[in-house]
């Protein structure tokens, strides 16, 4: 059986990405689904967030884009038009806006404001803290400016009962 080394090591690499994306982000979508998650989430940068639940949004968020750009790419095949550039944008628009609400609300656990995420654009390393910050460091304990503890409230957190 002949691989054509053009398309076929580009096959591999989306499956592989694909197994590291799908099998944890079917895990949130699960748990985003049995509603351990309100939806609004997305849509408003309001509120905490703690840890986990970030974790699940992110992996969530990331499956989803995975998806939605391997459908796209098979539906447009060899579109020259730039249709499928377009509809691609506007998808990876929605999902940037989506993200930085959840990392905003991920902050805000941290008493940080919102505009701390613009760390992201230092070069190297702007991503890197913000990622220690987000995914790795406990928020802060009981109410702060931006709302209650989400450990704590009943609506926010997540528990796997």
């Amino acid at each position: 059986m002949y691989i054509d080394p053009n398309t076929g090591g580009m096959l591999f690499q989306i499956l592989a990405i694909g197994l590291i994306l799908i099998v944890p982000g079917v895990i949130a979508t699960v748990m985003l689904v049995q509603g351990k998650f309100d939806w609004k989430r997305f849509t408003s940068a309001k509120g905490r967030i703690g840890r986990q639940t970030w974790w699940l949004a992110t992996l969530f968020l990331y499956m989803l884009l995975f998806v939605a750009s391997a459908l796209i790419g098979v539906l447009a095949g060899n579109d020259q038009s730039g249709i499928s550039s377009l509809l691609f944008l506007v998808v990876e628009i929605i999902f940037a806006a989506a993200y930085i609400t959840i990392c905003v609300q991920r902050l805000h656990d941290l008493d940080k404001s919102g505009w701390y995420y613009l760390i992201a654009l230092i070069p190297f390393i702007g991503g890197l803290i913000l990622l220690v910050q987000l995914g790795f460091i406990k928020g802060t304990i009981g109410q702060n400016q931006y709302g209650d503890d989400p450990l704590t409230t009943p609506d926010t957190a997540i528990s796997f009962s």
